[in-house]
């Protein structure tokens, strides 16, 4: 009787409490399509705007927010099983219904506070989940403020692949990594099995040093972008696991690559210098 009690309490706060709780959808930077639910009740990336599954935002403090589903009252919870899916599941707001997002413009970025990973895709499974280290377009969405009209699909400019040889190609292995434009000091022996090998044609593969990786570089706008980035999912420990975090996160968020005095210098789109490796 009084778990019945506290759970209509909880519920009936819920629903009276947020006057700064925004109605919104959600559309993946990645693939173009919205966020909605498939036939197993877990979040996908594979929605038209009309499916779109729209939740209201509830602000909480900070950055913080919590998802909740305006017809069921239930809230959005990570978590759902080994893989860390996404499913409307909870009556409660704690820590697997706790997101951190981080707004750039039209584009924001969510990371669970239960584990401290990014929700996102890879593009070929469209179900969302809070098992991502780093964040890229896999895990980049457009908020999108719904109103009366239902959202309507963003036209998406396309990528392409590089139509000559790229300058940079080759082997590289790392000599540097940055953060806000300072070097990191990290162990040097972990950071000389960082490698990356980059093809004439813009296909990459490599080692963080604990996980390997593959993915396409593609030409998008005056720039480049890292696409279908897949990579094994061995534990890395100590400065291996932020020498991965660090050098996975400068090539994911890469946009413009350069040869100066004989090492690669990795920029970001806001120019900033993220990584600098040499040839082998």
């Amino acid at each position: 009787m009084f778990r019945s009690l506290i759970r209509a309490a909880v519920l009936l706060l819920a629903t009276i409490a947020p006057a700064s709780a925004d109605m919104v959808a959600f559309q993946s930077r990645l693939t173009g399509q919205y966020v909605g639910v498939d036939g197993a009740g877990l979040l996908a990336a594979q929605a038209r705007g009309p499916q779109a599954l729209v939740l209201d935002m509830i602000r909480l403090d900070g950055r913080r927010v919590a998802f909740r589903d305006p017809q069921s009252g239930m809230f959005l919870r990570a978590g759902v099983g080994q893989e860390t899916f996404l499913a409307i599941a909870s009556a409660h707001i704690r820590g697997w219904e706790t997101f951190e997002m981080v707004q750039d413009g039209p584009d924001v970025t969510i990371r669970s506070v239960q584990n401290g990973l990014y929700v996102g895709t890879d593009g070929r499974q469209p179900r969302l989940a809070a098992n991502w280290g780093t964040r890229g377009q896999g895990q980049t969405f457009r908020l999108v403020p719904v109103g009366a009209p239902a959202p309507q699909p963003v036209p998406q400019e396309m990528s392409r692949a590089p139509a000559t040889d790229l300058a940079f190609a080759g082997f590289w292995r790392l000599d540097d990594l940055f953060v806000n434009g300072a070097p990191v000091s990290l162990n040097d022996r972990a950071m000389r099995q960082v490698q990356l090998t980059i093809g004439r044609r813009g296909a990459l593969n490599g080692t963080s040093g604990c996980n390997e990786f593959d993915a396409r570089l593609m030409e998008w706008r005056s720039a480049f972008r890292v696409e279908d980035f897949l990579t094994t999912r061995v534990g890395c420990q100590g400065e291996r696991r932020e020498i991965e975090r660090l050098f996975v996160g400068a090539v994911t968020e890469a946009a413009h690559f350069a040869v100066v005095g004989g090492r690669l210098e990795i920029r970001d789109w806001n120019g900033r210098l993220r990584a600098r490796m040499r040839r082998d």
